[in-house]
This record gives C-alpha cells, structure tokens and sequence, in this order.
C-alpha cells in the first residue's frame, strides 16, 4: 500500500548463495509527464537488526539483575521527580503504603500521599539530583 506514494517495509531477502538476511524496502510512486514508474531503494540492515538484538537482550538482562533482588527497592527519577524505572519491589511498597499504583513517567511526589513523608522525599531527592 502506498501512503502518500511511499511505502516502506523489511523484509527477509534470500541471496542467490542461500544467504538470508534483513532488508529494508522504500518504494515510490513517480510520475514524468503522463508516464508512472516505481522506485525502489533497498538496503542491507543486518547491522541495524543485530544492534536492535543486542540491545533487547541488555535490556533484558538489566531488568533481570534489577528484579532478583527481592528485598531492595530500586527506582530512578529525573529531574522533575518523574519516574524512569522501578522494580517490583517498589511498585509494591507504594501501593501498601499509599495506595497508589505507579507506572513509569508518574510523578513520584504526587504519589506521596503524606505531606511529611512528601517533604522529607523531596529534600533526599533534591540532594540525591544535586550529587
């Protein structure tokens, strides 16, 4: 299908040696005069495809790390008290304790339903941000 007179897909390619490897097609739709032809641009991703791999399974992996240790609670923020990552171990700690079930890109301090616990947060955060 072509939007807008372009399509892009990846696709499996088999060379003629019975290599498969991944390939990203754009075609296009291109008028001279009254005359319409179609343009294709491939290229070779196998590159792009392993580094995706990799990064998937660091990824993987890191969260593994984060979420065996059972009794350590494990967040991060940034600047503005938004979180980045937490592992159980925390999401289950904010639902006992305030009833709120947090997901990433929620503001840590609004989920603090005490003003005090809220204050003394924002003060170990502020220094923890500032080094």
């Amino acid at each position: 299908i072509l939007a807008g007179n372009v399509a892009r897909f990846e696709v499996e390619h088999y060379h003629k040696n019975g290599h498969i490897f991944p390939l990203s097609v754009t075609v296009s739709l291109v008028r001279i005069g009254d005359e319409q032809f179609f343009m294709s641009f491939h290229q070779d991703i196998t590159e792009r495809k392993q580094a995706e791999e990799k990064i998937k399974s660091t990824k993987l992996l890191l969260r593994s790390s984060l979420e065996s240790q059972k009794d350590t609670i494990i967040f991060s923020i940034d600047k503005n008290y938004h979180y980045l990552f937490f592992n159980k171990a925390h999401r289950e700690v904010m639902k006992s304790v305030y009833n709120k079930d947090v997901v990433i890109g929620m503001n840590i301090l609004e989920c603090i339903t005490s003003d005090d616990d809220r204050q003394a947060a924002k003060e170990y955060y502020d220094r923890a941000l500032t080094g």
